[in-house]
């Protein structure tokens, strides 16, 4: 799926952490796999660094397809887990580049 010039601006933009508020069906897991890709493919992060949060299992592993998509190595792809699961571990994370959607 092409991005829209508002989605390719959320992909490039670097040095701040993001907010995406869309409704169901709008792109927003395309628009984090992009971001999570052009993070790691132009050394703006490591895959150690980026955490992608989702709030359902099935969102979660359409993440792992579109980046599989994307051409993202299974072994480059950063952590990812529901809003509930990552609670559970966000005490052990020492730095978080973070992105969020909505």
């Amino acid at each position: 799926m092409p991005l829209t010039p508002e989605q390719r601006d959320i992909v490039q933009t670097t040095g701040k952490p993001l907010l995406v508020l869309a409704g169901p069906g709008t792109g927003k897991t395309e628009v984090l796999a992009q971001r999570i890709l052009f993070l790691i493919k132009n050394s703006l992060a490591t895959e150690e660094e980026i955490v992608g949060i989702t709030f359902t299992t099935k969102a979660a592993n359409q993440m792992k397809d579109r980046l599989k998509q994307l051409g993202l190595p299974e072994n480059k792809h950063p952590l990812q887990r529901k809003s509930n699961d990552y609670m559970f571990q966000m005490p052990r994370c020492n730095y978080i580049r973070s992105i969020s959607t909505y």
